[in-house]
Formats: C-alpha cells, sequence, structure tokens
C-alpha cells in the first residue's frame, strides 16, 4: 500500500502494520515528527527498539512502554541533543532515520555515528545505498561524505547543518 499526505491539513488515523524490527523503528522515527502524542501498538520488545527509545528519552522525549507493548510518544516543544545517549546511539544503524525529523525540528546538529561500520570516503550514492536507514531524499538532498566514525551532510551551498 502507498500512502500519499498533502500538506496544510491535520493528519490523524490509524495505520496497520507488521510486527518487525523494521517497521518499529521506522514508526519511532515518524513520531519524533508529531507535535502531539504519537499512541503505538504491540511494539516488539527486541534490543534495537530498546537503544532508540534510550536515545528518544536522552532528548527529551517522554515515552510509556505497557507490559501489552503500546507505546505513547511525546516529543519536547524543542529537542536537546546536549545529552544525547552516545552508547545507545552507536549500538544501531537505525540512528540514521532521525536524520530527517531532527532536520526538520532543529536548524543544525551532531549524531553520534553507529560503531564497528567502517566506511571510508564515499560519495552521496554510496551513502544511500549502504545506508538503506537513511531517508535517500536526505541524502541525496544534500552534499554527504563520510568517513569511518562520521556521516556529514551539508546543504548545496555548503552551509554544514549536521553530521552522523
Amino acid at each position: 500500500m502507498n500512502y500519499r499526505v498533502q500538506g496544510g491539513k491535520q493528519l490523524s488515523g490509524t495505520v496497520t502494520t507488521n510486527i518487525s524490527k523494521n517497521a518499529a523503528v521506522a514508526l519511532l522515527a515518524a513520531s519524533l515528527l508529531n507535535r502531539g502524542e504519537t499512541i503505538l501498538k504491540r511494539m516488539p520488545r527486541i534490543e534495537e527498539v530498546k537503544r532508540l527509545i534510550e536515545v528518544m528519552e536522552s532528548i527529551g522525549v517522554k515515552i510509556a512502554w505497557n507490559i501489552n507493548g503500546d507505546m505513547s510518544i511525546k516529543p519536547p516543544k524543542k529537542f536537546d541533543l546536549s545529552n544525547i545517549n552516545r552508547a545507545s546511539a552507536e549500538k544501531t544503524r537505525s540512528i540514521a532515520l532521525f536524520i530527517a525529523p531532527l532536520a526538520h525540528a532543529l536548524e543544525s546538529f551532531d549524531l553520534p555515528a553507529p560503531r564497528g561500520c567502517d566506511l571510508g570516503v564515499r560519495d552521496r550514492s554510496d551513502i544511500a545505498e549502504r545506508h538503506p536507514h537513511a531517508e535517500r531524499s536526505v541524502v541525496q538532498a544534500f552534499n554527504a561524505t563520510s568517513t569511518s566514525s562520521s556521516i556529514f551532510l551539508a546543504s548545496p551551498n555548503n552551509m554544514r547543518l549536521f553530521s552522523l
């Protein structure tokens, strides 16, 4: 199923997905775009999800995870990355999913790069190919290079916006 979203209107409703790691981490990242409360049902209790929740809580997101797997997520009015849980962020490549929602909310920011992923120097098409979790539109919209420890993204006029 494809979704089409046209701006200027309040979104509400329900979407049913499978209970998988890929769906769970994408929905966690998407919840950062919502200014209000997001309710996710039957979230899997797996390490990848737990690491992202630790990161989200460290930047000011309020999360309540019930015993039945249902989760309430409330982003802050303004994200504060000064105390980001670097250890948890470095343990998951899914941290790259936070690029788009944080770019929407903040003028600039730094995210920890996942450990154990030695990419060498790459161009932006290779970053999108090697990091399928990264938002392709974000990677393609900016000049991007990577090293073994960071991914740097800059706008076309080379103003540094953020690094991963």
